[in-house]
């Protein structure tokens, strides 16, 4: 493009923003102009059909309002969805509160979590010597100073879970023991209270796309706090 054929694109731009300007600043234009109005034609959108201004105007109508039933059933479906996750975590937080202790963490509770997660494992770990418990050498228990253990304490610093499906298999035999190998990607969860980390609470699906590093977690940060009050609650050492 010659610098002359610039100048005039310029200028042309800048004469149908003086128009626009005009038009939007002098709304009653076309009241005192009727015969302009009548004759101006639009290309369609869609096709190569010539259109009316009005028809041009009813047709963006139609697709605002196309725009806006879309949000509507945007906003609709997360509210939906909102009222399900409370549904769910209220009834996780019964099954919760309803444990006589630590020990049905692997069991009774863990059931419910892969019943409402719709994961196939769900596996507790807490820092041995914290929780009175009938059977400390359970696979509930680790030692605080594990190595591993401390690999994910230091991963799910500061305090929030996060999701992976490239954990190596070391990793994940800690975690689900020997269901390790069914493991393609798990949600990490601290068991968060006063105190910090008591343990990690590991969502293992088949799946390798169920979980992945750039998910959301805010829901599972609330499950490890509630998870945290119920293990001080157990914790007969924090007295």
């Amino acid at each position: 493009m010659s610098k002359s054929e610039e100048a005039t694109q310029i200028e042309s731009s800048d004469d149908e923003q003086r128009i626009a300007d005009y038009l939007q600043s002098n709304p009653g234009f076309f009241e005192r102009h009727k015969d302009a109005l009548l004759n101006l034609k639009l290309a369609h959108p869609t096709d190569d059909q010539v259109i009316s201004l009005m028809d041009r105007q009813v047709l963006a109508l139609r697709e605002k309002n196309d725009d806006l039933n879309k949000q509507f059933a945007q906003l609709f479906d997360n509210a939906k969805e909102n009222q399900l996750v409370g549904e769910r975590f209220h009834d996780i937080t019964v099954s919760l509160l309803s444990l006589p202790g630590v020990d049905e963490l692997n069991t009774v509770f863990a059931e419910k979590l892969k019943q409402d997660f719709d994961v196939q494992f769900a596996h507790c770990k807490i820092s041995q010597g914290k929780i009175s418990s009938s059977n400390q050498t359970d696979s509930l228990f680790c030692s605080p100073k594990d190595k591993t253990y401390q690999y994910f304490v230091d991963r799910l610093s500061p305090n929030l879970s996060l999701c992976d499906n490239r954990l190596p298999q070391d990793k994940l035999e800690f975690l689900f023991n020997h269901d390790a190998a069914q493991v393609k990607s798990c949600a990490l969860i601290p068991i968060v209270s006063q105190q910090g980390i008591d343990g990690i609470l590991a969502l293992g699906s088949t799946d390798a796309g169920r979980f992945t590093l750039d998910m959301a977690t805010s829901y599972l940060d609330r499950l490890g706090q509630l998870l945290g009050a119920f293990v001080s609650r157990c914790d007969t050492t924090a007295t």
